[in-house]
Formats: C-alpha cells, structure tokens, sequence
C-alpha cells in the first residue's frame, strides 16, 4: 500500500462520514463508549475542517481508496493552554491531529498519519486516535 496525504475537499465529505461511522462501530464493538458520541464528528465538523484548510485525507496511491482522514489542526488549542501536573516541553508553535480515523486496523495507516503530520508541522499535541 502506497500512501499520501492531501487536503480534503467538498467530494470528500461523504467518504470522510462513512469512514468515521466505521470507526465509531470499531470503538463501541471494543468498549469505547465514550468517544465520538451524539454524531461527532459530524458534517459540520467536517465542513468546517475544509474552510480551515485543515481536513487531510490519507489515499492509497495504487487503488486511490481514501483509507484515512484527520483534522490537521494549525492554530492554537485552548485547551492545552494550561496542563496540570506537567508542563509541555516548550512553547513553540506545534500542530494538533483531531479526530483520525483509519479504515484498517493493522497497516500502519495512523502512524503514516502522524509522521506526516509531525513532518510536516513539528511539535504536535494531544491526539486523539481511533483505528477500525
């Protein structure tokens, strides 16, 4: 499997849903129930990853199936403003990967993912992962 990266658009919301319901089932039929609940991420989650210019989604370059998608997250998180018991390692900028959903369990499709992410981004926090 040959893998890239590209921004995610319009046509693939649809695929990016279905992929994300995909991973919802993995995480209930594997105990989470606590994650991606109520439809998130949802169209509108979706919609407006593409107006930030932050939907990527992963293809697989030798069938072109989408196989993985991620918000690519490259402006500050409230969020990680403040930890407690801790401290980040410093305060450069850093990106944050949100809702990745991976197609296969198994083909190293996430890790792919994060590489890219931290190769193309440098520092990046808090992740949230889910594989199917």
């Amino acid at each position: 499997m040959k893998l890239a990266i590209r921004s995610g658009g319009a046509a693939d919301i649809d695929e990016v849903l279905a992929l994300f319901d995909g991973a919802r089932r993995f995480m209930r039929a594997n105990g989470n129930t606590t994650q991606w609940v109520n439809g998130y991420p949802s169209r509108a989650n979706i919609e407006d990853d593409i107006a930030r210019d932050a939907l990527m989604v992963c293809e697989d370059q030798d069938t072109g199936e989408l196989v993985a998608a991620f918000c690519m997250q490259t402006w500050p998180e409230h969020t990680y403003t403040e930890i407690f018991e801790g401290a980040w390692p410093d305060q450069m900028p850093y990106g944050t990967v949100h809702r990745l959903g991976c197609k296969y369990q198994g083909r190293g499709i996430g890790k792919f993912c994060l590489r890219w992410a931290q190769e193309h981004f440098g520092a990046l926090r808090g992740t949230q992962i889910i594989f199917r």
